[in-house]
């Protein structure tokens, strides 16, 4: 039996076990490496953290600010580009252990929910919508025990 799920974008996590919550892992890049998101304090921490220069962070910053305005990297920490989550943690995460690549995806039904459900609650479409819109999907076979 093949059922297919919609992808709904990738995360680079820390830790294990792996989650998609923040309280359980921090997710990478922390959202305060985006210049719109006033939290010098978290952000001068994630600087210390990927072990980069103030002029370092400030270049990545504005490559961040352009992945987000691309629709590369969204709301919530999710890449909407594979690539360019493998590119991120090669080039800043390779200093920190326990990095994991996880993919999110859900059936057409949940998928079409959620698509109502954002495009009811606000005009601010976080990164997973901006990715389960574009229906990618991946098909997986059914392992009987």
């Amino acid at each position: 039996m093949t059922e297919t799920y919609f992808l709904g974008g990738y995360y680079l996590v820390e830790s294990s076990p792996c989650s998609l919550s923040t309280c359980i892992c921090s997710h990478h890049p922390d959202l305060a490496i985006l210049t719109w998101v006033n939290d010098s304090e978290d952000r001068e921490q994630y600087r210390r953290k990927l072990k980069l220069t103030i002029e370092e962070f400030k270049l990545l910053q504005g490559q961040a600010d352009k992945w987000f305005e691309q629709n590369r990297y969204g709301w919530g920490g999710v890449f909407v580009d594979l690539n360019l989550a493998r590119e991120f943690a090669t080039d800043y995460l390779s200093n920190i252990h326990n990095i994991k690549l996880i993919a999110i995806a859900t059936t057409a039904k949940y998928r079409d929910l959620y698509l109502q459900e954002e495009l009811s609650s606000n005009n601010f479409q976080e990164g997973v919508y901006l990715y389960a819109k574009r229906r990618l999907s991946l098909k997986t076979r059914a392992i009987q025990v």
